[in-house]
């Protein structure tokens, strides 16, 4: 007898990171597997709340629209070191080598120790590129 089991399709070979972009919020899906990954709320005029399954936090933006706009156009690179400027370990789950966003599914993230310290994480993407992702 055979036995069929479901399965959830995983596209590992994605040519872009789906999202969806409103006046309020801004949510980014995994290039694989299209599970949200990255949620952002426009909280009035310069305040954007970054959640993830990594963590959440607040932070203050000049122009919101240009930063919507860098989102819409899939300008991860831009946002990322957007990020890295405001001391935030950059985009969570962005693989610059890439430029796509992963979900915590396909986003391995590993704390490295240092004589039984916390010292840093080091993400790795579906395809073994690493980077850094707090510090």
């Amino acid at each position: 007898m055979i036995k069929l089991i479901k399965t959830k399709l995983i596209n590992y070979f994605p040519e872009y990171t789906p999202l969806e972009i409103n006046k309020f919020e801004a949510a980014l899906y995994c290039s694989s597997c299209e599970k949200k990954a990255v949620l952002f709320k426009f909280l009035g005029e310069r305040i954007i709340q970054i959640m993830s399954a990594q963590r959440c936090y607040t932070i203050e933006c000049q122009d919101i629209d240009v930063f919507k706009k860098r989102l819409q156009n899939r300008d991860f690179k831009l946002v990322h070191e957007f990020l890295m400027k405001k001391d935030y370990d950059g985009l969570d789950y962005y693989c610059p080598e890439c430029d796509k966003i992963y979900c915590i599914d396909h986003y391995a993230i590993f704390p490295i120790f240092e004589d039984t310290f916390y010292d840093y994480s080091v993400g790795v993407c579906p395809f073994g590129h690493k980077r850094e992702v707090d510090d």
